[in-house]
């Protein structure tokens, strides 16, 4: 548990108000780091356990449309791996008829797509569609990493290149999609870093 005295204001929902929005590879939450005087000694603190991915792409291409998600994965403050995400805890893609990618626990475990050669991928279905994971015991910890291995920019058989499907990363102390949680940033597609930053502290409730 973080015993550290900050207070900070969570960003609004990904799809709207995003106070933090960086490019991939140079991304990082910066909340408000005012200490209070000799407060919060006794306090108790939630712990980030959730992640969720939201769809950014407007178009719906035939067959595979929207961002596919193949897999996300914790990395420490140190760059060693914690795990991958276990659980599936949201799905909601917003074209339920897009087609046969529509197993939300594709996005489990290590990467297996392999650019589509083992299909191992979920489709959210264009913009406004989204996913919440965890990552089980594995807690997002301040100064992480998460890595999203979104189906895009690579070399498919036979040639040519799969589309890059942007999306936008969020956590949260919470799996319900309505609450609130803290804007990682956005990313064209792709393989994508979001470093995870310093977290606001969330106060458990009695």
């Amino acid at each position: 548990m973080r015993h550290l005295y900050l207070w900070a204001t969570l960003a609004g929902p990904v799809l709207g108000g995003c106070e933090y929005l960086c490019d991939c590879d140079d991304c990082s939450s910066d909340p408000d780091t005012s200490v209070p005087d000799d407060e919060g000694d006794d306090l108790e603190y939630l712990d980030y356990r959730y992640v969720r991915i939201d769809d950014l792409s407007d178009d719906e291409r035939e067959g595979t449309p929207g961002a596919e998600i193949d897999a996300v994965e914790l990395r420490s403050s140190t760059g060693s791996p914690k795990g991958y995400a276990v659980n599936v805890h949201a799905y909601a893609p917003m074209n339920e008829d897009i087609n046969e990618h529509m197993d939300s626990y594709e996005a489990v475990g290590p990467p297996s797509s392999e650019c589509y050669n083992d299909r191992g991928f979920v489709n959210l279905g264009g913009f406004g569609g989204y996913i919440i994971l965890d990552f089980g015991t594995h807690i997002i910890e301040d100064n992480d990493t998460i890595i999203v291995y979104e189906v895009g920019g690579c070399e498919v058989d036979g040639g040519g290149m799969t589309l890059l499907d942007p999306i936008a990363v969020s956590v949260s102390t919470q799996a319900d999609p309505g609450g609130p949680r803290t804007e990682l940033g956005f990313c064209a597609g792709g393989t994508c870093t979001f470093p995870v930053g310093t977290l606001p502290l969330i106060v458990a409730e009695d």
